[in-house]
């Protein structure tokens, strides 16, 4: 099984996450916990590039540097741990890029889709949103005394298109 948890930051996915985590550690189910973008070396790497504060990216860019993390992570870790028989659970996935590229960025759902086609990217068994306001994001954001990511550090206009998507 394949499950992704989606939401804006300080939503609480992570701690959602953990909570599954020990739910099937008990019940003694094999889980891979993995994050997107990230979860393979080269991922990480582009996760660098695209959180980086003094990078400046153009919207296309930053979409296709997410689906290149992506597909290093699909074919490196996702798919080996289903074919293991391991239930897979990923912080953001695909719908990620649909409100943030496409909602927050604005690129068309048209160029996500036919990137997610050409790509034939793997679609989740599951996906869980979770919602909060914007205002409780950045209460929680802020109790984590870390600097800023570049997506943490747009504005609220942003945010509020994320969340309408």
């Amino acid at each position: 099984m394949f499950i992704t948890i989606e939401g804006i930051e300080g939503v609480g996915k992570t701690t959602l996450i953990q909570g599954l985590q020990k739910y099937f550690a008990r019940e003694k189910l094999d889980v891979l916990i993995t994050r997107e973008p990230g979860g393979t070396v080269v991922s990480e790497k582009i996760r660098n590039i695209i959180l980086d504060s003094n990078v400046i990216l153009n919207d296309k860019t930053e979409c296709l540097l997410f689906f290149a993390a992506r597909l290093d992570h699909i074919e490196k870790k996702i798919k080996p741990a289903i074919k293991q028989g391991k239930i897979v659970i990923c912080d953001r996935y695909i719908e990620a890029t649909y409100a943030y590229q496409g909602g927050g960025r604005g690129l068309s759902i048209d160029y996500i889709d036919n990137l997610v086609s050409m790509n034939e990217i793997l679609l989740p068994d599951l996906t869980l949103l979770l919602n909060a306001n914007i205002k409780t994001s950045h209460i929680r954001l802020a109790k984590r005394n870390t600097p800023k990511d570049r997506i943490e550090l747009l504005n609220d206009d942003f945010f509020n298109k994320v969340q309408k998507m």
